[in-house]
């Protein structure tokens, strides 16, 4: 008997129910925003739904219909390339026309400007590790919006500690950002993924309490 035919099966688990996403107009067909995939750029979850981003530099707050409730071009000329949020907060990522380096913008989905529709910007600033410009890979926000992650495509992620103080202290200049630390630096590794654990109370079944912040960072050799 051959090794192929040895091989055992494998094995599907299902863990979730697929439903096909449907159009609140035409139930035969896919909601508009999502009719031309490779133009959405990022996606992310939050209380108020469901945030899509574009290579067109738009982003797009959609309802339980998954019709757009707001829509605002956040960077001009260019692409979004990451988002995440908390607490109201949007952190996005991106990429203009104009600036050799990405750039980071703060927006604040609970209020929004009259006039443009869109979520008031609460910060916006240049990324750059060095003397060069390089690509955001990837990026983790914490839950309590202490702390934010960058990772790069040279393979140093930088760390901005204290980020809510920095945004709720009463400042309202764009660029009043804590001053990122680059916590790790590998050249010859692209960052791929970042990720906090977040402090854990102690439990009733008498599981210690861990009050320390973890980082975990992945790169292309570890």
């Amino acid at each position: 008997m051959s090794a192929a035919a040895a091989a055992p099966a494998w094995k599907q688990f299902p863990f979730f129910d697929v439903v096909p996403v449907k159009d609140a107009h035409d139930l035969g067909s896919t909601p508009e925003i999502f009719k031309n995939v490779p133009e959405i750029s990022a996606t992310a979850s939050t209380l108020s739904g469901i945030l899509v981003a574009d290579i067109h530099g738009s982003i797009h707050l959609l309802g339980l219909d998954f019709v757009p409730k707001h829509s605002w071009v956040a960077h001009l000329h260019g692409r979004v390339t990451h988002m995440a949020e908390s607490k109201g907060i949007l952190i996005s990522l991106g990429e203009e026309d104009k600036f050799r380096t990405p750039l980071l913008k703060i927006w604040d989905l609970d209020h929004y400007d009259k006039k443009t529709g869109s979520p008031i910007l609460l910060r916006s600033t240049k990324l750059q590790v060095g003397t060069k410009p390089h690509p955001v890979s990837t990026m983790a926000l914490s839950s309590s919006l202490s702390h934010l992650a960058i990772g790069f495509g040279d393979g140093s992620v930088q760390l901005y500690r204290h980020l809510d103080q920095s945004l709720f202290s009463g400042n309202n200049s764009l660029t009043a950002l804590p001053k990122p630390k680059v916590v790790h630096e590998a050249p010859t590794e692209p960052v791929t993924g970042l990720g906090f654990r977040e402090p854990r109370p102690s439990k009733e079944n008498g599981e210690k309490s861990d009050a320390v912040l973890y980082l975990y960072i992945v790169t292309t050799n570890r």
